[in-house]
């Protein structure tokens, strides 16, 4: 019956091959320790391997019906080929470099058939990367990740890499968080492509890729609607608002509507039209930051505002709208209010 041998510790299957009964398993398990992945090249350690075997065959073995620990000595008309010292021993050139090649040509094969087990081990590796992040081990749930990302088919390894990198940024290793998303931009299929644009996006504008950044953004704007098009909208506009504040507006209107972009994404194109002296028009979309926005979007739409009416002369309206921008968690903002309202006394 076909046996896989994985390793507790670097998830990998270290051997994958057809036994006859527990017995040989426990003999090729005491074979290994010391030795090698030949997945990753990690030492394999005494205890550290799970024996894998299909649900069928399982069951099987349970009911009496497979063929399994019903010995596996040769027939006893073979038995002196096993013999000790029967065998000439090769100590030829030709004999130890056919030998050397053999046992390369063996290495290959093993590690050949442990990687195509890969896939349908991956179970596994899921359970430890949630066990992991659960305990909060993040170490230890990126590398199971990583598994899945090496040996999952597309749509799951884009899935595991946007885990990944995740919990990279939270380990501030921002470069291997790009390129694990890097990985899930490549691999995602339509519906998971958008939230890939966005993390890569995000984590090469960390890294200080602005050009790179403004690719990604505007990647995912062109799918067309997703649950990222506002968040990817809000951080073009933000990366375009000095230089082209025209093309910023068109990055702040994707975000427009949505419950937690959509007020900052006006606060912003209000800004952007008072720049271009249009105030009516700034004020407009100061009222919708305000309207729609929480505490931070609110007062500093609320410190705008206040400032607007102070230049028509309308104190009471700015005198009311500077106590609420009082309180905001901009410091600026606040500060600036409190200043305002010791001038109009």
């Amino acid at each position: 019956m076909n046996v896989a041998l994985v390793s507790e510790q670097c998830l990998h299957c270290v051997e994958c091959d057809a036994f006859s009964g527990s017995d040989q398993v426990a003999d090729r398990i005491d074979d290994l320790v010391g030795t090698s992945c030949p997945l990753c090249g990690a030492t394999i350690g005494r205890g550290e391997l799970s024996i894998v075997m299909d649900s069928e065959d399982v069951s099987r073995i349970g009911d009496g019906t497979a063929i399994w620990n019903r010995g596996g000595d040769p027939a006893a008309g073979y038995g002196g080929f096993f013999e000790k010292g029967t065998a000439k021993e090769a100590s030829s050139g030709v004999a130890r470099k056919l030998l050397g090649q053999l046992t390369g040509v063996t290495a290959e094969r093993r590690k050949q058939r442990c990687a195509a087990a890969m896939p349908a081990l991956l179970g596994m590796a899921s359970s430890h990367a949630l066990g992991a992040e659960k305990a909060g081990d993040r170490r230890r749930a990126r590398q199971a990740y990583q598994v899945i990302v090496d040996y999952g088919d597309d749509a799951v390894a884009a899935a595991a890499a946007i885990q990944a990198g995740q919990l990279a940024q939270q380990d501030h290793d921002r470069q291997a968080a790009a390129s694990l998303y890097e990985v899930a931009v490549r691999k995602a299929d339509r519906s998971l492509k958008p939230v890939a644009l966005l993390c890569f996006g995000d984590a090469l504008n960390l890294l200080g890729d602005i050009a790179g950044a403004k690719r990604a953004f505007r990647e995912c704007l062109a799918l067309g609607p997703s649950s990222s098009r506002a968040h990817c909208g809000y951080l073009l506009g933000g990366l375009l608002a000095r230089e082209d504040p025209g093309s910023a507006r068109e990055a702040y209107e994707a975000a427009l509507g949505d419950p937690e972009y959509g007020p900052l994404a006006a606060l912003n194109i209000g800004v952007i039209e008072d720049d271009r002296g249009r105030s009516a028009e700034a004020e407009q979309w100061w009222r919708q930051a305000f309207d729609h926005g929480a505490r931070l979007e609110r007062t500093v739409a609320a410190f705008n505002l206040a400032r607007a009416f102070e230049e028509r002369g309308e104190i009471r309206e700015a005198t009311r709208f500077y106590r609420i921008a009082v309180d905001s968690p901009e410091p600026e903002a606040a500060r600036r209010a409190r200043a305002a309202l010791d001038d109009l006394g």
